[in-house]
């Protein structure tokens, strides 16, 4: 009995929980061809910019006082405050893409990860500084 060239499958990487099945019609261009260890440091490095941005964009965004009666949406907010949220996004998206195709898992379990990882340095560094703040002024 012939088994269909869709049938068979080729391991790509060693057995591991995250193992990715590449099917033995899959073109090369499909399966990675980059060093994992070159697109994991190229993540790291985008998600460290994507961390800072997310949390120069929140404090710009929350923390920076407006004048009394200023209107919320000032120019000065949207180009330091919601840029660098949205520039942000982008880099996560970026960083999840580039651990995905290193790692092989599933793309959007990466960008879960990624923003999961991100958002709570954010706040991790955030209680630092509140708790850094209240030694300050005892």
């Amino acid at each position: 009995m012939a088994v269909s060239a869709t049938a068979r499958t080729v391991m790509t990487r060693p057995a591991t929980s995250f193992c990715r099945m590449q099917t033995a019609d899959e073109s090369p261009m499909t399966t990675n061809t980059q060093s994992p260890v070159l697109m994991k440091a190229l993540g790291v490095v985008v998600g460290f910019i994507a961390c800072f941005l997310l949390y120069y964009g929140a404090t710009m965004l929350l923390m920076v006082p407006g004048y009394p009666g200023e209107v919320y949406f000032a120019k000065g907010r949207i180009i330091y405050g919601l840029l660098p949220m949205v520039t942000s996004l982008v880099l996560i998206l970026l960083c999840a893409w580039l651990w995905s195709r290193a790692s092989g898992t599933d793309f959007f379990l990466c960008v879960w990860r990624t923003i999961c990882w991100l958002v709570g340095s954010v706040v991790a560094f955030w209680l630092v500084l509140f708790v850094i703040a209240g030694f300050r002024q005892s």
